[in-house]
C-alpha cells in the first residue's frame, strides 16, 4: 500500500501541475463518458453503500482503515466506459487521528486514505459487481486534496507511464478508449464480486451467491 504524507499546496497549483504532467492522448483513442443522471445518481447509490460495508467489515481495500460511525466515506470520481458498463471509481476516508491507534501523527487533526476500485456488470439495467480489492491506495494524507489528487496521479500519469515497458497492454490512461478493452478487465470478471440487493449486500464468487442458496447464471 503506497503512504503519500505531504504538506497541502494549493488546490489551484495542483491542478495546473497535474494537467501540464498528464500524458496527451491521441485524439482517435480520446474518450470521456458522461453518464445520464439517473444512472450516474443510482450508481452512486450502490458504490457508497457497498464501500461502507466494505469499510465496516474491513474487506479487500478497506483491511487496514477501522470504521467508526462519524467517519466519513467519500465517493470522489465514477470514471465510465463507453458503454457504461466498466467503472472506475475514487472513494476517500476521512477520520479523525483520535481514533489511529497504530500509528499517532499530532501534526494532524484529519488523516485521508483514497482507494481506486473497479466495478462491472452486463447492462445499465443490472447492478454494478464491485471487485473488493483495490489496485491502488493512498493513506495517511493530511488533506483530501492531497488524497484526490494521488488518485488523480495514479489513474491519468501513473498508470501509462510506469507500465509502457514493463506492460504496454495496460499502458492507457482511462481518457483512453484503449484502457476499457485492456486484459485486466477478462481477470476482474472472473474474481469474486460484492453487489447491492434491496438494502443488503452479498458476494458472489465463482458465479455462486455465498448469502444465498441460488446461482446467479
Amino acid at each position: 500500500m503506497n503512504r503519500t504524507i505531504k504538506k497541502s499546496l494549493p488546490l489551484l497549483f495542483l491542478a495546473i501541475l497535474f494537467n501540464q504532467c498528464k500524458p496527451e492522448v491521441d485524439r482517435k483513442y480520446f474518450v470521456r463518458t458522461i453518464a445520464p443522471s439517473n444512472i450516474y445518481s443510482k450508481d452512486s447509490v450502490e458504490l457508497l453503500i457497498i464501500s461502507k460495508y466494505f469499510m465496516k467489515h474491513r474487506i479487500g481495500a478497506f483491511g487496514g482503515e477501522t470504521f467508526h460511525e462519524d467517519k466519513q466515506i467519500i465517493l470522489d470520481s465514477i470514471l465510465y466506459s463507453p458503454d457504461l458498463n466498466k467503472v472506475v471509481f475514487w472513494v476517500v476516508t476521512k477520520d479523525s487521528t483520535t481514533h489511529l491507534t497504530d500509528e499517532k501523527m499530532p501534526d494532524m487533526l484529519f488523516c485521508y486514505n483514497g482507494h481506486i476500485l473497479y466495478a462491472i456488470r452486463k447492462s445499465v439495467n443490472d447492478t454494478l459487481m464491485v471487485r473488493e480489492y483495490s489496485f491502488y491506495s493512498t493513506v495517511f494524507n493530511n488533506s483530501y486534496e492531497i488524497a484526490h489528487n494521488s488518485l488523480y496521479n495514479e489513474s491519468f500519469i501513473n498508470k501509462r507511464i510506469s507500465n509502457i515497458k514493463s506492460n504496454p497492454e495496460s499502458a492507457h490512461n482511462y481518457d483512453d478508449i484503449r484502457s476499457w478493452k485492456e486484459p485486466m478487465w477478462d481477470e476482474i470478471a472472473k474474481e469474486p464480486h460484492w453487489y447491492l440487493s434491496d438494502t443488503a449486500v452479498l458476494k458472489i464468487e465463482n458465479n455462486i451467491l455465498i448469502n444465498g442458496k441460488w446461482r446467479i447464471k
